[in-house]
């Protein structure tokens, strides 16, 4: 929590009586409530709401290619076999495509793509043998 010293060091435009910058300083005051303490420590002294919006947007905006890779990779690591049910198997693949689709790979994620994933990770009867021999 800031102390009564450190909200008297802010530096905001004063509302006018007319409320013209009374919208912008509204917006600031969302923007930055809504900030981890890390970052609202880095943009505690502004007084320009775009300018806030816009230095969060160019710093986390390219969010969904950086998760691209890790969304790639798990789900060329999801197995039927990895599972005791296939429900278990059908939540994971959901997930899997939710993340996908998330980072702008919605195109991949079709109909066919999850029934291919799910046929070529299901096992063939050799396997379905060894497993059973396992148990």
């Amino acid at each position: 929590m800031a102390s009564s010293s450190e909200i008297g060091k802010l530096e905001f435009e004063r509302l006018s009586i007319h409320e013209e910058n009374y919208e912008a300083f509204e917006a600031l005051v969302i923007i930055t409530k809504h900030l981890s303490p890390a970052l609202y420590k880095r943009f505690r002294l502004a007084n320009n709401p775009f300018v806030v919006w816009k230095d969060l947007k160019d710093s986390y905006g390219n969010i969904e290619k950086l998760l691209q890779p890790a969304a790639i990779e798990a789900s060329n690591q999801l197995g039927f076999l990895d599972f005791k049910m296939a429900q278990e198997f059908d939540i994971a693949l959901q997930d899997c495509v939710a993340d996908l689709e998330a980072c702008g790979l919605e195109v991949i994620c079709t109909n066919t793509f999850k029934i291919d994933k799910t046929l070529n990770t299901f096992p063939d009867e050799k396997s379905m043998y060894a497993a059973n021999l396992r148990l």
